[in-house]
């Protein structure tokens, strides 16, 4: 059994606003660390929407 309880929840709208710098930054961070080819890079701009 887990006796951890789950993290404080944000009220919803506040994450959302945010989300997108925050994946955009991410991205930068993703992308600038490995040599991704074509396909790669297509795949993580996928996963950034």
């Amino acid at each position: 059994m887990n006796d951890r309880s789950p993290p404080p929840r944000r009220p919803s709208g506040s994450s959302a606003k945010q989300r997108e710098p925050r994946v955009a930054e991410a991205m930068d961070t993703i992308l600038t660390q490995h040599a991704w080819n074509a396909n790669q890079r297509k795949w993580l701009q996928r996963l950034a929407k």
